[in-house]
């Protein structure tokens, strides 16, 4: 069953990105439309047409699927660290200013505008839920970036030249790394019960254990793999022993998994060659099989009543808006204040708008923690797939209008 299931995936993938791309959306767009039509909501129905009953894709065997695309998940996170921590040019630090000023503001302005929106719909949609821990979660749940659907979408869109491409992937990256700190600090405040003592404990266990890993993967790891370097068959195992290390323990004192491979990328991206190689061993299977399978996971797990989306229709339309005006808005405005043109701010504003997978996950641990109700998390997926499609058509725009001008000038 696991192989059809697989087979499946990666054909209903490739159909629906195709039938995305012909109307101006992402691939990877289509990947996670997939797992919604292929989920519980519509794959049923689809089969019932036929006077067939098939559970392809039941609860208990998603528990597979879901560490297939766990490791997907790592091994991304990995390879975007190995990409783009490397050692920079002088003008480094100043791209890396102005992508902490995209990522703080573009983080702040839909933090306050969920808080907000919680908590005026608090007693309405979630009345069994504490309203400030509520209003923090929906403020979350607004903030966050997808930098495995943004690094898609720009490979997809073949705009990877483009100057302002390494500042967006910065921002995404700080974006990402403060978004699983508070996803991290809800674990940790749900497993200690909000005790002070134990609160302060946590994060002085993690400042040791980041502090030792560092210098660990620095003194030690990074120089053997360099003395290896003409070694491949035993360098290229011990880097994957070392990633899955590295999101084991990160998992371990209850940060996301994705986090540690991250962390290995960025320290391991200084051994000349190695992103190459990377590249050319692992990049077939991670983006044919790996990630299909990775986004298809997350719409597997969503399921919403129509019905009640119908009804709710109003809550839709307004959280879509709110999220995207605070979250572009202000990316925009962070991207200004930088020195970058409107055109390009406004390419920033588009991508760091793109939410995806990572709201989907954290909209999970939401749902998981009894922080949100099913009738929210079915709104917010909604409000994920409409703000993450217009991505792609705002991309496609500015090009268009970059392309006409010059094409006046000359």
């Amino acid at each position: 069953m696991f192989i059809v299931q697989i087979s499946v995936i990666v054909f209903a993938c490739y159909v629906v990105g195709k039938l995305m791309e012909q109307i101006g959306q992402a691939q990877v767009i289509g990947h996670i439309a997939a797992g919604i039509l292929l989920g519980p909501t519509f794959f049923p129905g689809i089969i019932s047409l036929f006077s067939s009953q098939i559970s392809l894709f039941n609860r208990e065997s998603l528990a597979t699927i879901d560490e297939l695309a766990n490791l997907g998940l790592i091994l991304l996170m990995f390879e975007i660290g190995l990409s783009h921590f490397h050692k920079n040019n002088k003008v480094a630090p100043k791209r890396n200013i102005a992508a902490l000023k995209i990522a703080l503001l573009g983080m702040l302005f839909p933090f306050i505008g969920g808080m907000l929106a919680g908590n005026s719909i608090h007693a309405k949609l979630a009345p069994q839920t504490d309203c400030l821990l509520f209003s923090i979660f929906m403020g979350t749940a607004m903030a966050v970036s997808a930098l495995p659907v943004i690094v898609r979408i720009i490979e997809d869109l073949k705009i990877l030249h483009l100057a302002v491409i390494p500042t967006v992937i910065t921002a995404a990256i700080f974006t990402d790394a403060i978004g699983w700190g508070i996803l991290a600090l809800d674990n940790v405040f749900a497993a200690v019960g909000g005790e002070s003592d134990s609160l302060w404990s946590y994060f002085s266990v993690v400042t040791i254990t980041l502090s030792l890993y560092w210098l660990g993967t620095c003194k030690v790891v990074v120089p053997l793999l360099v003395r290896y370097a003409h070694k491949p068959e035993m360098r290229f195992p011990a880097i994957i022993f070392w990633i899955l290390i590295s999101s084991w323990g990160a998992d371990y004192i209850h940060l996301h998994n994705g986090f540690g491979a991250l962390l290995a990328g960025s320290m391991l991206a200084r051994i000349p060659g190695l992103a190459k190689q990377w590249h050319t061993s692992m990049n077939g299977f991670m983006h044919y099989i790996l990630l299909p399978v990775l986004f298809v996971s997350a719409g597997l797990k969503t399921h919403f009543d129509v019905s009640m989306a119908t009804q709710d229709i109003a809550w839709i339309i307004g959280f879509t808006l709110l999220a995207f005006i605070t979250k572009f808005g202000g990316a925009l405005i962070g991207a200004r204040i930088s020195g970058y043109s409107l055109h390009d701010a406004t390419i920033v504003g588009a991508l760091m708008n793109t939410r995806g997978l990572m709201e989907l996950v954290v909209l999970s641990i939401g749902l998981e923690l009894h922080l949100i109700s099913q009738p929210i998390y079915s709104v917010m997926v909604i409000v994920t797939l409409l703000v993450t499609a217009t991505t792609s058509p705002i991309l496609r725009w500015l090009n268009k209008e970059a392309s006409s001008t010059v094409t006046n000038k000359i």
